[in-house]
C-alpha cells in the first residue's frame, strides 16, 4: 500500500508491506535550515501501543553510545535522513 500526506511544507510518503514500511520524506530545500532531523512515533491500536520509532544514529553532543547495538528513540536522537526503512511492522494491525 501507498500513503502520501503533506502538511507544512513536509511530504511524507509512506510503501507498506506485511512485515516492513518505507518512509520518504520531502521538504523544500530553503525550509529545512536547522532541521536536526524527524522524530516518527507509532500508535499500535491493535495493543493499545504509542512509542517513537528507534534507530542507530545519534549526535554526540546529546548522546552517548555504551554499546554498538545501542538504539535511541527518534524523539531523543531525530533520524537524519530524508529516507527511513522500518522492519519492525506487525502484520495484520489496524492503522
Amino acid at each position: 500500500m501507498k500513503f502520501r500526506n503533506t502538511q507544512n511544507d513536509l511530504t511524507v510518503t509512506a510503501i507498506c508491506g506485511t512485515t516492513c514500511c518505507l518512509l520518504s520524506f520531502d521538504m523544500d530545500v530553503n525550509k529545512t535550515k536547522g532541521l536536526l532531523g524527524f522524530a516518527i512515533e507509532r500508535e499500535d491500536k491493535t495493543e493499545r501501543e504509542k512509542y517513537f520509532l528507534k534507530g542507530f544514529k545519534y549526535f554526540e553532543e546529546t548522546g552517548s553510545r555504551t554499546d554498538n547495538g545501542q538504539l535511541f528513540t527518534s524523539f531523543e536522537q531525530p533520524i537524519q535522513s530524508f529516507l527511513w526503512e522500518d522492519f519492525t511492522v506487525k502484520e495484520k494491525h489496524i492503522n
